[in-house]
């Protein structure tokens, strides 16, 4: 009985708010890298669970982000620009990919291993900045939710 009372109470996190909840993540991942840098001279010979630890939790980050961003898209596009508003995302994380990759790989080289996660983690936590300063009009923008009828019992009951 207390259990069912307890899950009538707790809260889920919003579209919005697992988005930026992704972004957090992922500047951790690079935190993480930054710290395996620093700690191994800026030479590359660390322990392996540094990488196994950054792609966990960008990873994690991904799962957060990515099926969140398009569901945060599909809901808040207009029904007959939906599609291009989809289209539209998978366009940003396409440049995305290459300004992280493709831009951002040239500083490997020239940059200490640290100082190239730190960029790559600051970047992050100023998207998330971003997001967490647009959160409440996104999430006001945001339909709401249907409302499951009150009369289903909880097997927990």
């Amino acid at each position: 009985m207390v259990l069912a009372r307890h899950e009538a109470t707790r809260a889920e996190l919003s579209t919005p708010g697992k988005v930026a909840l992704g972004m957090l993540l992922t500047a951790a991942a690079f935190g993480i890298m930054t710290v395996g840098g620093l700690m191994g001279g800026n030479t590359g010979k660390v322990s392996g669970l540094y990488l196994v630890s950054a792609y966990a939790v960008l990873t994690t980050g991904e799962l957060c982000l990515s099926p969140m961003g398009l569901s945060l898209v599909s809901k808040l596009a207009a029904p007959k620009s939906r599609s291009m508003w989809m289209g539209g995302w998978f366009a940003a994380t396409a440049i995305g990919g290459y300004l992280s990759s493709g831009v951002m790989g040239r500083f490997w080289k020239p940059l200490p291993h640290s100082t190239f996660f730190a960029i790559l983690a600051a970047t992050s936590l100023v998207a998330f900045a971003v997001l967490a300063v647009c959160y409440r009009r996104v999430n006001s923008a945001m339909p709401a939710a249907k409302s499951e009828p009150t009369s289903a019992v909880s097997p927990l009951e």
